[in-house]
Parts: structure tokens; sequence; C-alpha cells
């Protein structure tokens, strides 16, 4: 059922109209309470409101036709008053003048001479329209005396009216030796239009005035014609739209109950799919939790690895076998990081290969012991992501080319710079770029065929594993350039 709002609620509503954040809120208001009201209409029910919108509008319509008719007919009648009260009062005061040089010898003098001229004139005139008139006066004292008979009362004697008094509102004016137009009342307390105009040669003021009414009543009489023409028409095309329409909306009606049992029915297949996501988001929760326990353990089964490495290493005797342990060491924990970023982050098919590369440089700094006053490292990975299957590798060949550089390139406590680059050119194509401006390697060293089992596996890695390709630069030290694509994320469980 539709409630009208109450009147208080309007009222404060009407008073923030102004603001154009509450104005926003509002339609936004209404536009939701239409929406909900229309949902519960029936076909019916929107066919009268549809008639009421049609008379509605045809009464705004109307009502603003008449209204820009109406104001245009008052500044027509206004600019007509001005005309006719300034140029009375120009002819008053040519009169004024040639009666002060050619009428001296009038007994009451020239004034008087031209004051019995305009009400002589002034007999003779009856006004224009139903109740337009002029008047003139003067002040005398604290008092308006008029001068010339009235159309509607006091016609023979006008009487004075006292000049603060509120009567008489454009005469005033007039006497004041203002010029223009007012709508106030004369001195019957009347509204009119009136225009007034000082007649300074005399100290008098002049005004044409029509009474207000009267230009309304046209337009009153023709807006009450249109309102109940409308009316009619409306109310008749209504009656033979619903007559049509009857059994359009009969139809209407049994098509709208048809789809509501639809609607109620989809309601329930809906809450049964909710359910279904919720037992799905349930399970991929406790997967990912499972996941992220099992790179944990990856992780710590890795560090127990390296920990038993360490011990044997501190057995062994023979240097050499002890840094190929150490060596050993480094690479596993360099696959220890990446289950650790995993098993940290909120993607767990992705490792965020920017803070790993600085993470993993710094253990390999650690773990050789390096001073960074005199060998520096400087990154270069920015938002490049690499799921586990590109990630291995990749920390792979970045710990044998970094280790090895650290061993080799700086000799003699040598001072230098290792560099270490990632960049995602299109979004699947990687260049990873390790080197170094140490001495280099030896001229004659062919990195594929070589008894080094670090290069070795970096060329076993890039080729075999990512499928790219490697690059070696000899310029100013050693640049290794490998590229390579992206391989898909694999999702455990999938297909």
């Amino acid at each position: 059922m539709f409630h009208e709002p109450p009147l208080r609620l309007v009222v404060v509503l009407g008073r923030e109209f102004t603001s154009s954040v509450v104005l926003s809120r509002l339609i936004q208001t209404f536009y939701e309470f239409i929406k909900l009201w229309g949902q519960t209409m029936t076909e019916r029910s929107r066919m009268f409101l549809l008639i009421s919108i049609m008379i509605t509008v045809s009464l705004v319509v109307v009502s603003g036709t008449l209204t820009v008719l109406y104001r245009a007919a008052l500044d027509e009648e206004r600019e007509r008053l001005v005309e006719t009260a300034q140029s009375q009062a120009r002819l008053i005061e040519a009169v004024a003048r040639f009666d002060a040089v050619y009428s001296k010898d009038y007994p009451e003098g020239s004034v008087a001479a031209t004051l019995s001229q305009i009400a002589d004139s002034h007999q003779h005139y009856k006004g224009f329209g139903e109740t337009g008139e002029f008047t003139l006066a003067r002040r005398e004292g604290d008092k308006i005396v008029f001068l010339l008979n009235h159309r509607h009362y006091d016609l023979d004697k006008p009487k004075p009216i006292l000049f603060d008094s509120r009567l008489a509102e454009p005469m005033r004016r007039a006497l004041s030796g203002q010029s223009g137009t007012v709508i106030g009342p004369d001195y019957r307390d009347e509204q009119v239009l009136a225009a007034y105009e000082p007649v300074k040669e005399l100290n008098l003021g002049i005004v044409a005035k029509i009474d207000l009414a009267e230009i309304r009543v046209p337009f009153i009489k023709a807006g009450l014609l249109a309102l109940g023409i409308t009316f009619v028409v409306v109310l008749s095309g209504a009656a033979l739209f619903l007559w049509i329409s009857n059994p359009i909306i009969r139809r209407l009606e049994e098509h709208s109950a048809d789809v509501a049992r639809v609607n109620e029915r989809l309601k329930q297949e809906i809450g049964e799919r909710e359910r279904a996501e919720e037992q799905i988001k349930a399970s991929l929760k406790e997967k990912e939790v499972l996941l992220g326990e099992i790179h944990h353990r990856v992780k710590n089964n890795m560090q127990v690895i390296m920990s038993l490495l360490r011990l044997q290493a501190a057995t062994v005797e023979d240097k050499k076998y002890s840094n190929l342990l150490k060596e050993s060491q480094d690479r596993i924990q360099s696959m220890a990081l990446i289950h650790e970023k995993l098993y940290r982050s909120e993607n767990f098919a992705r490792v965020d290969f920017d803070g790993y590369v600085k993470e993993l440089a710094r253990e390999l700094f650690r773990s050789y012991g390096v001073d960074q006053s005199k060998i520096a490292l400087k990154t270069e990975v920015v938002g490049v992501s690499l799921g586990l299957d590109n990630a291995t590798p990749c920390a792979l060949i970045i710990n044998e080319l970094v280790s090895n550089s650290l061993k080799y390139a700086f000799p003699e406590e040598r001072k230098g710079e290792i560099e270490i680059a990632v960049h995602s050119t299109n979004g699947q194509d990687v260049e990873l770029r390790v080197g170094d401006n140490g001495i280099g390697l030896p001229a004659d060293l062919d990195f594929r065929n070589t008894e080094s089992l670090g290069l070795h596996l970096v060329t076993i890695l890039a080729e075999n594993q990512l499928c790219g390709n490697i690059e070696l630069n000899r310029t100013g030290g050693t640049t290794f350039h490998i590229q390579f694509k992206k391989t898909e994320d694999r999702v455990i469980g999938g297909q």
C-alpha cells in the first residue's frame, strides 16, 4: 500500500533542498521509493497512476502557459502605462512653460491657468479599460492633495490623504521625485499596476494606473476554461484507454502471477546455489590452509637438510668437499626461500620476485662473508611475479651466478658491483640478467661445455627447465642474459 510521507518530513526536506548533497540523496531516495512502490503495485493501479500523471502534467502545462502569458500581458501593460504617464507629464510641463510666458495676466497666475486647462481636458476623458485612470496631485504639508476628479469615487472633490499613509503608494513616489512602476495600493486601497512620474515644472506628481484585478480576470477565466477542457479530454481519453486496455491488463496480471511463481522457484534455486558456493568456499579455504602448511613443511624440511649438510661440512677437513657441501646448502636455501615467500603470501601460486631477489642476495652475501662496502649489489625488479615452475629455476640460476661472481670475479679485495635485473616485457616474456664488472671469465671458456657444475646447472635450468635462451656478454665483466616465457600456473587438484 502507498502511504503519503508525513508533512513534517516534507517540510524538513524542503528546508535542505538548496544543498546539492541533500538534493542528490533526496533524488536517490525518491528513486528507490518509487522502485519499491512499483514492485508492489498491480497493473490496474499502474493505469490509474498513469492517468493521474497525465492529468498532473496537463495542469502543469496549462498553468505554466497561463503564467507566461500573464507575465507577458503584465509587462506590456506596464510599458503602456509608463509611456502614457511620461508623455502626459512632458505635455503638462510644456503647457506650464507656455503659460509661464503667455498667461501671466491670468487672474490666479500661470500655474492656475495650466491646471485649469488640465482639469478641463480631464472632464472629457473617461479613462482607459474598466478601471484605468490618471491622477494628478501635489503635496501640501503632510497631505497629498488630488487635483483631478477620480473615476471611481470622490468624483467631484477628491479627499486628501496623509503623505505617510499606506494608501496612494504610486503618487507618494511620484511626489518624492521618483519615476517608475509599482504594484501597490492606490487611494482606494486597491492593488493596482501603476506608472508614476514627477511633473517638475509644477512640483506635481502624475500616475497612470489600472486595477490589477482587471489584468488578471481574463487569465483566470481562460485558466478555468482550459482546466475544465483538460479534465474532460483527459478523463474521456482515460475512460476509452481503460476500456481498450482492460483485456490486456487481465492478461498481464495472469502473466505476473506466472512470473511470481517462476521467481519463487528461482529464489529457491539461487538459495541452493549460494549454499553450494559457501561449501566450495569453505573447502577452498581448507585447501589453502593445507597448501600453506605444505609450503611451510617443505621449507622446514629443507632447513633440516641444510643443517645436516652444515654438520657434515664441519666434519670434513678437505676444503674442496667442504665448499661443495656449502654450495649445496646455498642451492637448498634458494629453494627454501621460495617456499617461505609462498607460505607468507596471500597468493600461493605466484612469488613476488622483487622481495625474493633482495633477500636471496643478502643471504648469499652473508654466507660468503662479503663486505658490501667493497662489493655493491644492484637489483632492478619491479612488479614481476612468477609461478612456482618458473620461480624455482630462476632462483637456482641467480644463486649459481651470484655465488660464482662472489667467489671468482673480485680477487685480492678488488671492489666492484653485482647486478640482478628481472623484467617482464609484455606480460609473458621475461628477461633475467645477472652480471658483474669483475675480472670476467677466461676468453677460451665455453660456459656450455665446462666442468663447472654451477655453469652447467645454469645452462640446463635456462634451456631445459625454462625453455629459454641464454647468452653471455663479456664486455666490462661478465653478464648472463636469459629470456623465457612464463608458463601457466599449476593449480593443485586442477585438470
